[in-house]
């Protein structure tokens, strides 16, 4: 099992280090907020709303966190039900992410038949990750694209209004190289 944790060391030789996550989950990506008071990270640790169960899909999705710079507790600024595949900061209040849609009416189904037969690859069944943004303040969620495919990565220009998202066209590229991957400039105003 990976674990991992965030520390803050200063570079100017001195020996201090603050701790910002413990426990036993990944922490992960961590990124400064444009205005440097607060670092966003990827960790699996479960929500403080859900209950970790054994076996359970559901217990621990790889989620936004967000702590102060100087320390403290962090707090999770999604509950998203398929979790975070990438973010970015946009500004200091709004942070853009790559996330799975939602479960469909179908998944829904098969969760609830306990249905756990999976295709190697099913495009058509398997939700395309898109770009959401994620209000600092609230963690209001807003939708930013209707792409159908698979978005692995996404950097977001330092002005805010660029969005340069790595999109996935064939769930198979890396076994039979035939669709390749495509960088897409989302405008995000």
């Amino acid at each position: 099992e990976r674990v991992s944790s965030l520390f803050l060391s200063p570079l100017t030789g001195e020996t201090s280090e603050v701790q910002l996550t413990r426990g036993k989950d990944r922490h992960r990506d961590p990124r400064w907020s444009p205005d440097g008071r607060t670092i966003a990270f990827l960790s699996d640790r479960a929500l403080p709303e859900r209950k970790e169960k054994d076996g359970d899909e559901d217990s621990a999705r790889t989620q936004l966190w967000l702590v102060a710079a100087q320390g403290g507790e962090p707090w999770a600024l999604t509950g998203l039900d398929r979790g975070i595949v990438d973010f970015a900061w946009r500004d200091d209040a709004t942070i853009v992410i790559a996330a799975r849609e939602e479960r469909s009416l179908e998944e829904l189904k098969r969760k609830e038949a306990k249905d756990t037969s999976q295709a190697v690859e099913d495009a058509e069944r398997e939700p395309p990750v898109r770009l959401f943004s994620v209000e600092v303040k609230g963690g209001k969620l807003t939708r930013l694209t209707e792409n159908r495919d698979w978005i692995d990565s996404v950097k977001v220009s330092p002005d805010g209004r660029w969005a340069a998202a790595l999109h996935q066209r064939s769930l198979s590229f890396q076994f039979d190289h035939r669709v390749p991957p495509a960088l897409v400039l989302h405008d995000l105003r």
